[in-house]
């Protein structure tokens, strides 16, 4: 399930046409080694830094793979103002959001209005998909290109540090906390044209148009 997701999205929105300098192999590498190091969360910001693309290109890389069709759920949090929180965060379902807001810790209530412009997204590997302990090679490759010459350098000829974790964000307990993504940001990207509908994205527009009035 878990590859034939990956390769259904992949060519029906024919990314490769879209992201050349982005191949398969290299995304299902990367979640497995998130999931190596016990990552929650899947992080696009690590994923842009080791791909050389924008931050941008790689939320919106994600976002094809996000939603009933794909393999990621969203998570949506907010921070709570007050510092003497230890767990600063404010996890919520937009599902279940009506007005208010309110942080498990210090009890603070806050309204959706007040939080929207500071809500952060987070990409979650859907409970219903299993990877399989062994990686099939699932990428197509054009043999005339530089690029993809220079990513199947012998292991030897290629440097790869293992990325730093001593600078991860903790909480209480030492679990890593991956920075979210701006829901204006994810808002803004999946307004383009091609982007798939994601349900709770869409449930943040309308939830954000029907306080505009």
């Amino acid at each position: 399930m878990y590859y034939e997701k990956l390769t259904h999205i992949f060519k029906k929105m024919k990314l490769q046409e879209q992201f050349p300098n982005i191949s398969l192999d290299e995304f299902d590498k990367f979640i497995r080694k998130q999931l190596v190091y016990n990552d929650k969360y899947i992080s696009p910001y690590k994923f842009a830094l080791e791909q050389s693309v924008t931050v941008n290109d790689s939320v919106k890389f994600f976002m094809y793979f996000t939603g009933d069709e794909g393999i990621f759920d969203i998570v949506s949090y907010a921070e709570c103002s007050k510092p003497s929180c230890f767990n600063s965060r404010i996890y919520f379902d937009i599902n279940n959001v009506d007005e208010q807001i309110f942080c498990e810790e210090c009890g603070k209530i806050y309204s959706f209005d007040t939080i929207k412009r500071h809500i952060k997204i987070l990409f979650k590997l859907k409970e219903s998909i299993t990877i399989p302990d062994k990686a099939q090679r699932i990428s197509r490759r054009d043999p005339n290109s530089a690029y993809e010459a220079l990513r199947e350098l012998h292991p030897n000829l290629k440097k790869q540090s293992p990325p730093s974790l001593s600078n991860a964000p903790t909480c209480d307990g030492g679990e890593k906390r991956e920075a979210g993504i701006d829901l204006e940001v994810v808002l803004e990207i999946s307004t383009e044209t091609g982007m798939p509908v994601i349900s709770a994205v869409e449930k943040f527009k309308n939830k954000i148009q029907s306080l505009a009035g």
